[in-house]
């Protein structure tokens, strides 16, 4: 089972683009399993966050085994840990439009989940109308 680590933040623009990148990898289906991040105060059901609840459905009807966890702290070190803490295989950020000598660049939170993994990240593209998502 190849295990992935999703970040959810409260507004998540881009839960689209990361279910459709997750689904669409090899075996998805079978093999995949997710795990959905979403930093919040304690006692916050994560399961009733729009974004959160939006992106349980589509991993659910894409046949792909996704859980939500709630988590406190700053958000990427956060999903660093849930990933450490969890053997993640990979960590699926969201990418963002940029003019093509800007695309070298990432979301500041990205960059600092792909520069400080200890597995994996994959950087997803994006859904037409996500440029103004600023979120991992």
């Amino acid at each position: 089972m190849y295990h992935v680590v999703v970040p959810v933040a409260p507004d998540d623009a881009q839960v689209v683009t990361k279910v459709s990148t997750v689904a669409g990898l090899p075996g998805a289906t079978e093999a995949v399993r997710v795990t959905l991040v979403h930093v919040a105060d304690p006692g916050t059901d994560v399961t009733a966050v729009p974004a959160v609840a939006d992106a349980i459905d589509r991993f659910a009807a894409a046949e792909i085994a996704v859980e939500a966890v709630r988590v406190e702290g700053r958000p990427t070190e956060a999903v660093l840990r849930v990933a450490q803490e969890r053997a993640a295989d990979c960590i699926c950020v969201a990418g963002r439009e940029r003019s093509p000598a800007g695309k070298r660049q990432l979301h500041p939170a990205a960059e600092r989940i792909l520069l400080n993994a200890d597995c994996p990240v994959l950087v997803t593209g994006e859904e037409a109308g996500d440029a103004a998502a600023d979120h991992v």
